[in-house]
């Protein structure tokens, strides 16, 4: 599981199986907080990076996580967040892991229709909006798994 700006979150806790691999990716100065808080344990890790551009999915490899079938979440999704930055979002995730899954949660509608475009790229087998809310949403998108595996 990789999760892109979770700040102090503890979804770890509340996940773990005893298997779960967690990766926290951050902002320099918010990763420097989260561990001074919360250390990284050996299944879970905080990456310094910013969540944007296409540099943070080296830091899933760095944490030793599996590339192949990573969920990669973005709790608390920004409602000013652009279209073309869920559009890279989803490219990005598609290149980097497949069989996996990218899910936004709390979109504002007009994001949430911004990510069903996400259906045209590709490398997305499926995308799912779900609405526990009146106005906002919860998007998911999976990725096809390379070579039909």
């Amino acid at each position: 599981m990789v999760v892109l700006g979770e700040g102090l979150g503890t979804g770890f806790r509340r996940l773990d199986n005893g298997r779960l691999t967690w990766l926290s990716v951050l902002p320099p100065a918010d990763a420097a907080a989260r561990r001074m808080l919360l250390p990284d344990t050996p299944r879970r890790h905080t990456a310094a990076r910013p969540g944007t551009g296409a540099g943070w999915p080296d830091a899933v490899r760095a944490a030793g996580a599996a590339e192949r079938g990573v969920v990669v979440a973005v709790p608390g999704t920004p409602a000013g967040l652009p279209a073309r930055a869920i559009g890279e979002l989803v490219a990005v995730c598609a290149a980097r892991f497949p069989g996996g899954a990218l899910v936004l949660d709390a979109l504002p509608r007009w994001t949430a229709t911004a990510l069903r475009a996400a259906r045209l790229h590709p490398a997305v087998a499926a995308v799912r909006i779900r609405r526990p809310a009146a106005r906002t949403a919860v998007g998911e998108v999976r990725f096809a798994a390379r070579g039909g595996a």
